[in-house]
């Protein structure tokens, strides 16, 4: 069994996480695909109407992949290079979570993009995510070819696979912590991967919807593919293990607008507040207007014109994000893009998923961010691991 730390993650998304993956069907763009399981019970368990929603969204969802591909740099890639690979379901210790399945998409053998498919109250939505820390271990774990799975353990996520190496200096990391472990998170570590397994695949008879919201799921058959139109954001900013997300939003936006250089810790240090206190829309407003930048407050999601104006003119969106667990404190991402064909809108996150820890790494472990495109609805929500958070508020130009 080979166990290893993947990184510390915020407290503002995660509190005592598994996930866990299991191969599905291998989906390949406009053909029938062939059913490729390798645990069958799992497979059975996820609803069809998942499937039945994957094959309504697909050739939008590839396309959109591609057009991400194209703007931020991806080789040289054709829409038929890309495969839907086996999902992978995130568990958590509680007695219910959100229904939330997470497909990679690959490229000539190489994962490229997560596709998140979230069930609500009136249906399915999406998102496509590039998570830079998440790919990486995905890809240097060879996910496509190896059963695999994840777990948060005392705030540290942790992914055992079937076969493999093993890590000892991980694994007395975590039994060294068990005084601030809960008793079922112990129970589960001392089973063998296959019971493992089994625990995070029956969780699935106990997703519930996410947060309602306004959705039609009959939109797709009326989208006509088209491409993103994104601001090309300057020095966009990493939070790194620092609960400093709104800085790093306030950051961004500054110096795309400004064509500026400054950092997170640039404006937590100027506004006075501590790396991990976070801050409030107010603050953020303040913060801009220290750099010359008078945005507005809107509470709630703008319209679908007030994101293309904002964006056609230069102008960058700063979304605030709620869980609907009142203990977890909200996050901020920066809105740069949108396509006004099939109502996607792509946003940067500076919350980057890979292995703080990992500095020995001849790769720079804060490389860049994620990015994800995602459908605009009445209320766009935005899953990350095993909860859904809902944009509530907005800053903005316009």
């Amino acid at each position: 069994m080979n166990i290893c730390k993947f990184k510390k993650i915020a407290v503002l998304l995660l509190v005592g996480i598994c996930s866990f993956v299991i191969a599905m069907p291998t989906y390949a763009y406009e053909e029938k695909y062939e059913c490729v399981y390798k645990h069958q019970q799992l497979t059975d368990l996820i609803p069809d109407s998942v499937s039945e929603y994957i094959d309504s969204i697909l050739a939008d969802v590839l396309d959109s992949a591609l057009n991400l591909a194209i703007d931020i740099g991806i080789g040289n890639l054709d829409i038929h290079d890309f495969q839907l690979c086996a999902p992978y379901i995130v568990y958590n210790f509680h007695e219910y979570q959100d229904e939330i399945y997470y497909y990679p998409i690959s490229a000539n053998g190489k994962i490229e993009f997560i596709l998140g498919i979230i069930g609500a109250e009136n249906g399915y939505t999406h998102q496509i995510g590039r998570e830079y820390g998440l790919l990486k271990l995905l890809n240097e774990t060879d996910y496509i070819n190896n059963e695999c799975i994840f777990y948060v353990i005392d705030g540290d996520l942790y992914y055992e696979q079937k076969t493999g190496g093993h890590s000892d200096s991980v694994t007395r990391s975590i039994y060294i912590s068990a005084q601030n472990l809960r008793e079922n998170e112990l129970s589960f570590l001392s089973k063998s991967f296959d019971e493992k397994q089994q625990i995070i695949s029956d969780k699935v008879n106990f997703f519930r919807p996410a947060q309602k919201a306004e959705f039609d799921c009959n939109v797709h058959a009326s989208r006509i593919l088209g491409s993103m139109k994104a601001i090309k954001l300057r020095n966009p900013q990493n939070q790194y293990i620092y609960n400093m997300c709104w800085a790093c939003v306030v950051a961004t936006i500054a110096n795309t607008v400004n064509m500026t250089s400054c950092t997170g810790f640039d404006v937590c240090n100027r506004m006075g507040i501590n790396y991990n206190k976070g801050a409030d829309i107010y603050e953020m407003k303040t913060a801009l207007s220290y750099y010359g930048v008078d945005y507005k407050i809107k509470n709630g999601i703008p319209y679908w014109s007030e994101i293309k104006k904002n964006i056609d003119n230069g102008y960058p969106l700063a979304m605030i994000l709620f869980s609907k667990y009142p203990d977890l404190p909200a996050h901020t991402v920066t809105l740069a893009g949108y396509n006004d064909s099939n109502k996607y809108i792509r946003i940067y996150d500076s919350q980057n998923t890979y292995n703080p820890d990992n500095e020995s790494n001849e790769d720079n472990p804060y490389s860049e961010g994620d990015y994800y495109e995602f459908l605009y609805t009445a209320r766009p929500r935005i899953a990350r691991n095993d909860l859904v958070y809902s944009w509530e508020e907005t800053l903005s130009e316009y």
